[in-house]
């Protein structure tokens, strides 16, 4: 035992240095993976290229406004493959949309989110000048369409409260006169709300794509990270999708974690509530991404942490070398049951 330590000492002394360097080159958080505009899936670890194709060919066929749901646990990389997959549309001539609830949940109103989403995507699509000045002038008729419906969501207290309503003495006259606003109101966001639409679906035409069949390309509009926001404005946000942007040649894709997003649900109407027959009210379709194989995953983690580069030397005299951990590592995680988020 003595000569062992005494062989680790000398051994540590002569190589401390370069450990040092290659403990400093471990990353505790990982760096973004790399997605080459040419070749989107070439860092894809999780081999999920064959999900990319499927949807795409899926949603090259709808001709229907239409929401879909890539499902998969929380931590198993959708964000990674749907910006994958984002640019792997684009490259087969899709207009593409991205937005990410979660960071924009501090809105307390997803309409604006949305709108004001669509006009950041506007500018961000490689269109020609033409083309660009159309869908910018379309966006502005849809942008003050989308005013009025803001606008008329405001709190029917509050227009009585500014119009002397409540000055009136008369309980049954004051309730005659909330009763005629109320079924104004209703005529006046039904009109509202179909002008918006018309203007949406102007907007989608304005910058869709044609495909060898001369038919207008479906726009794919991701909404990422929306299990991870706060309940009521998940909520809200699918209700707004369902009701006013629903308008064809506009499908949206819903990244979510399904068991997540029903215990939102049930968190904003009761722990007796159907969680997932509510959500079908909203969802056309789900795709489950395939579970990743879990040494494929780890070998991810190690790259994605730059750990594969440190343990691939000797680092010790017992020959600790990444191979060994890499053939190790998944049979435990697979033992003790880890979540990918825990395996991570």
């Amino acid at each position: 035992q003595f000569e062992d330590a005494r062989r680790s000492r000398n051994w540590c002394e002569r190589h401390g240095e370069s450990l040092e360097i290659k403990v400093k080159s471990i990353k505790f958080k990982p760096t973004a993976i790399e997605i080459p505009a040419g070749e989107p899936f070439k860092n894809d670890l999780l081999a999920r290229k064959d999900s990319a194709e499927i949807l795409t060919e899926f949603i090259a066929s709808l001709d229907e406004p239409f929401v879909l749901a890539v499902d998969s646990p929380w931590g198993t990389g959708k964000t990674t493959f749907l910006k994958m997959w984002l640019q792997y549309a684009q490259n087969q001539k899709f207009r593409c949309l991205y937005f990410n609830a979660w960071e924009n949940d501090f809105n307390d109103s997803p309409l604006v989110s949305l709108i004001g989403e669509l006009g950041t995507g506007i500018s961000a699509l490689r269109l020609g000048d033409e083309q660009t000045k159309l869908a910018h002038k379309v966006f502005e008729k849809t942008k003050k369409a989308g005013a009025a419906l803001i606008k008329t969501a405001l709190p029917t207290a509050i227009k009585m409260a500014t119009s002397g309503l409540f000055a009136l003495s008369d309980v049954a006259n004051l309730a005659e006169e909330i009763a005629k606003k109320e079924i104004d109101k209703y005529q006046s966001d039904k009109t509202t709300i179909v002008n918006f639409r018309q203007e949406l679906e102007e907007l989608v035409k304005s910058i869709a794509v044609k495909n060898e069949q001369s038919q207008s390309q479906p726009i794919i509009f991701v909404i990422d990270e929306l299990d991870r926001c706060r309940p009521p404005y998940t909520i809200e946000l699918l209700e707004k999708i369902k009701h006013l942007f629903s308008v064809k040649g506009l499908v949206f894709v819903l990244a979510i974690d399904k068991r997540q997003l029903c215990e939102s649900v049930k968190a904003l109407y009761g722990a007796g509530m159907d969680a997932d027959g509510y959500l079908r009210r909203f969802i056309d379709l789900e795709y489950r991404l395939p579970q990743p194989d879990i040494k494929k995953f780890v070998e991810a983690q190690f790259s994605r942490f730059g750990l594969d580069k440190v343990l691939a030397a000797k680092i010790n005299q017992t020959q600790c070398e990444y191979g060994y951990l890499n053939q190790i590592l998944p049979e435990l995680f697979q033992l003790f049951g880890f979540s990918l988020r825990v395996q991570e």
